[in-house]
């Protein structure tokens, strides 16, 4: 029973990361302007029937499966998991941050490009193919 708990919580803390970096791809593809905060719902419920599928294969490996009794699993599954996916979430939007190559205005217009990409262009060893 521990065991199915800190691999469910483990693998939430995992599969939060990797669909929020997939969240960020569909958001740049499609809205590149605005935030889509259905992906969030849809997160989490998709986490919930796979956190509470493997905590209820790894607990109740022996008995015979019941419907009522995974729903009460994934409900479980999901008061679990809305901290950590919160958590990994702020975590997330302060890595991305982190990582934006240029600061934007409200307008969006860009104000500022960090001065590590501008280096990267100037310090370049660029052989040319003609020389």
């Amino acid at each position: 029973m521990m065991t199915a708990l800190i691999a469910s919580a483990f693998l939430s803390v995992i599969l939060t990361m990797v669909l929020l970096s997939i969240k960020a791809v569909i958001e740049r593809k499609f809205n590149r302007r605005r935030k889509i905060s259905s992906l969030h719902v849809a997160n989490v419920l998709l986490l919930g029937i796979i956190i509470a599928g493997l905590y209820y294969i790894l607990s109740e490996a022996n008995s015979r499966p019941s419907f009522p009794s995974f729903f009460y699993v994934y409900f479980g599954a999901i008061q679990l998991l809305l901290p950590i996916y919160a958590l990994v979430c702020i975590g997330f939007s302060k890595y991305e941050r982190k990582r934006k190559k240029y600061i934007i205005s409200p307008d969006k217009k860009v104000l500022y490009i960090k001065e590590e990409y501008l280096a990267r262009g100037r310090h370049d060893n660029y052989q040319s193919k003609t020389s």
